[in-house]
């Protein structure tokens, strides 16, 4: 009853997520909606395999996995053909730009109230659990002294949005990933 990790595409079958999810043997796109809180399967048109990965879970800043999809069994088509992929930004990040967090994470109002960003309790939990949702807010801080790799920000993520994108809003490209959240 718990949906796996979140997955982004940066290139011709080129994907990225969190080291805790080098497990994922698949990923999926244009998932439905949940039914009574319960994560629905996408359609076998919109599932790519894994076909090669590469991985790091050394903790905090270090913490990632690059996988290569093979096209859909089905149409046979590529991933980054039909579902296109984010550029990466290549200059470090200025501080307090706005950011999105798009996830498929667990909801659960009653664990703790909302009180940053822009995401309101969710008015329908059971359909939104590990549903595709998005929420602003600033990244705070890019770097610190001893791992320059680490963003900081103030969009809500929850339990399931390991590997969750961080984009920048204005240039919608890649800034990070979500590793601890």
């Amino acid at each position: 009853e718990t949906a796996g990790c979140n997955i982004t595409l940066i290139g011709n079958n080129c994907a990225i997520t969190s080291g805790a999810c080098d497990e994922t043997d698949y990923a999926e796109f244009y998932v439905p909606y949940s039914l009574k809180g319960v994560a629905q399967p996408a359609d076998e048109k919109n599932v790519y395999y894994v076909k090669e990965r590469t991985a790091s879970n050394r903790g905090i800043g270090s913490t990632w996995s690059v996988v290569k999809l093979a096209p859909n069994a089905i149409t046979h088509k590529n991933a980054h053909d039909v579902q296109g992929f984010y550029k990466i930004k290549n200059k470090s990040s200025k501080n307090f730009i706005k950011i999105k967090v798009v996830s498929y994470g667990g909801v659960n109002n009653d664990s703790y109230p909302v009180s940053s960003g822009e995401v309101p309790p969710n008015s329908n939990p059971d359909q939104m659990n590990y549903a595709q949702q998005e929420s602003r807010g600033d990244l705070v801080k890019a770097g610190i002294f001893l791992i320059p790799s680490i963003i900081e920000h103030n969009a809500d993520t929850s339990y399931g949005s390991a590997g969750a994108p961080v984009i920048d809003e204005q240039l919608d490209e890649l800034v990070g990933i979500t590793t601890h959240g």
